[in-house]
């Protein structure tokens, strides 16, 4: 590839061949780059949407817990409470001793205090860590905003590689001018591209900071 660049230079000045080898490599290290966000981002979307689609049915294990112990910690992701206690699961008399963790300085975050019981939810078939029922909705709605920054990485790099796969060999001047009909904005597809995927930058950072000031997060996933 550097060879190929080298020997299109052969005979400019340096600066020149500087810049045009720089192009060259470039317009190879680009595409594979987008190619591997675009292999990335699909395969995050669809796990996380797998995920979506199951968590109902994942978490279905209910009980009462009896709070005993709190601390805080910030392990998770977001910070939490972790508090030990009892958990008695519907249906059955017999409790087991297990660990609760929920949202800690969140808008809806409020500590847990010694004696109180709480109705709780579990991932079906382990009960080693329960979470508040009252904070259901508010994890699921943080599931749900996580897959958004996954699909605007997707959909940035598929426009970007659309757009430098119908371009490569093109002169944008030259088309436009000569050949208007055949999708002249194709041109700035790369642009385009660039954009959704900063658009998901700042969209994961506007998730992190709602899930950890106002929803809260329970790191269910």
């Amino acid at each position: 590839m550097v060879e190929a660049v080298r020997a299109g230079t052969k005979g400019l000045p340096t600066a020149t061949i500087d810049r045009a080898m720089l192009g060259g490599l470039a317009g190879y290290v680009l595409p594979v780059l987008m190619a591997v966000i675009l292999a990335v981002s699909l395969n995050l979307t669809l796990e996380r949407a797998g995920e979506l689609r199951t968590w109902l049915a994942d978490f279905s294990g209910a009980g009462t817990f009896l709070v005993q112990s709190c601390a805080a910690e910030d392990d998770t992701g977001a910070p939490t409470y972790r508090c030990a206690g009892r958990l008695t699961t519907a249906g059955a008399d017999q409790s087991i001793r297990t660990s609760l963790v929920t949202s800690r300085q969140a808008l809806t975050s409020d500590r847990p205090y010694l004696g109180e019981r709480l109705e709780v939810f579990h991932a079906e078939g382990d009960r080693s860590v329960v979470y508040p029922v009252a904070f259901r909705l508010n994890e699921l709605t943080r599931v749900y905003l996580t897959l958004l920054p996954r699909l605007l990485l997707f959909v940035g790099a598929v426009v970007w590689l659309a757009g430098w796969f119908l371009t490569r060999n093109l002169d944008p001047e030259d088309v436009v001018t000569r050949d208007g009909v055949r999708i002249p904005q194709r041109f700035g597809w790369r642009a385009r591209g660039i954009n959704w995927i900063a658009a998901a930058a700042l969209v994961l950072g506007i998730n992190y900071l709602v899930t950890t000031r106002v929803i809260g997060s329970l790191g269910t996933l």
